[in-house]
C-alpha cells in the first residue's frame, strides 16, 4: 500500500483501536526524527478522499475492473463475495420488524452456527446467479479458518487464515476482476470496492449511521451511474433476491446509461 516515491516509512506497532490516545513516546520519537530536517510539513490526510483525487492503483499495484469492458465481459461475468467470520449475512424469510430485530441480534452475538448459515446462503446465491449465468466465475475472498471441501468445487475459495502481501495482491487482484462484489457492511469492504465495477452491500439499522463509511467510491461522472452500481440493502434479505439483484446490474448497466442519457460506455484510450 505504500507508492513509489516514498523516501521512508514509520511503522507504530499498535492496535487501530488505540490510535486516538495520546502515546508520550510516540511524541518523542517523532520529534527526535523530525529534528534532522531544516522544515516538516504535515499533509492532509482524509480517511475518506474524492474518487477523482486518489488512483488505487499507486497504492495496490492493481488496475481496477476497466468499465468500458463491462458488457465484454458478460461472456463470463465474475462476482466476488467478501467473506467475514466475525460479521456474517443472516438472512430470514419474515422481514416484519420483529424478525429483523431477532436477526441483528444474532448477527452481534454470532451464534455457533452464523458461518455454517452463511455458507448455505452465498452458496444458494451462487447456485442461483448460476442458473441464470452459466458461465459464471463465482468466487469467495477473506479472512478466515479455511476448511477442504467447504464449497462446491465450482466455487473458488480464495480464503485465508493468515495474511501477507501475496495474499493481498491476489485479493485485490479478483476484486479488480469483479464486476460485482457482494459483503456485509465493513472496513473489510473498503478495498474491494476501490477496485470492482460495482457493489451490493448488506447493511443492517445499527450501521445506518456508519453508511458509506467502508466504500471507496470510484469515479463515475453522473450520480445516476453511482446510484445505479452501488446498491445497498438489509442483512435479511434472500439469496434469491439478492441474486436477482445482481443480476441486473450485471445485465442492465448499458441500458441504463443509454435510459439516463449518459450514452454507452466508449473503450479507454491507450
Amino acid at each position: 500500500m505504500i507508492p513509489e516515491g516514498v523516501a521512508q516509512i514509520w511503522i507504530v506497532e499498535l492496535p487501530l483501536k488505540r490510535g486516538t490516545e495520546w502515546n508520550d513516546w510516540i511524541a518523542r520519537e517523532i520529534r527526535r526524527r523530525v529534528e534532522a530536517f531544516d522544515a516538516v510539513s504535515l499533509s492532509l490526510a482524509l480517511s475518506h478522499p474524492k474518487p477523482g483525487d486518489y488512483n488505487i492503483e499507486r497504492f495496490t499495484g492493481v488496475k481496477p475492473f476497466p468499465l468500458e469492458q463491462w458488457e465484454a465481459r458478460l461472456k463470463q461475468p465474475t462476482v466476488t463475495f467478501i467473506w467475514r467470520d466475525d460479521r456474517t449475512w443472516q438472512a430470514c424469510n419474515d422481514n416484519s420488524t420483529g424478525r429483523f430485530s431477532e436477526t441483528l441480534k444474532h448477527w452481534v452475538k454470532r451464534p455457533a452456527n452464523s458461518v455454517s448459515a452463511q455458507r448455505r446462503l452465498v452458496v444458494e446465491l451462487a447456485e442461483a446467479l448460476r442458473r441464470e449465468w452459466p458461465t459464471l466465475d463465482f468466487a469467495i475472498v477473506g479472512l478466515s479458518e479455511v476448511k477442504k471441501d467447504f464449497l462446491p468445487s465450482w466455487i473458488e475459495d480464495l480464503r485465508s487464515s493468515t495474511m501477507d502481501d501475496n495474499h493481498e495482491r491476489r485479493w485485490c487482484e479478483r476484486y479488480a476482476s469483479s464486476q460485482v462484489v457482494v459483503g456485509v457492511h465493513g472496513s473489510h469492504m473498503l478495498l474491494p470496492t476501490a477496485h470492482a465495477g460495482g457493489l451490493v452491500e448488506l447493511i443492517g439499522s445499527e450501521r445506518w449511521g456508519n453508511f458509506t463509511q467502508d466504500i471507496l467510491f470510484r469515479e463515475t461522472g453522473d450520480c445516476s451511474e453511482a446510484l445505479f452500481r452501488y446498491r445497498f440493502i438489509p442483512p435479511s434479505t434472500e439469496p434469491l433476491q439478492l441474486a436477482r439483484l445482481v443480476s441486473l446490474l450485471l445485465r442492465g448497466r448499458e441500458s441504463f446509461r443509454l435510459l439516463m442519457n449518459l450514452g454507452p460506455q466508449e473503450p479507454a484510450r491507450a
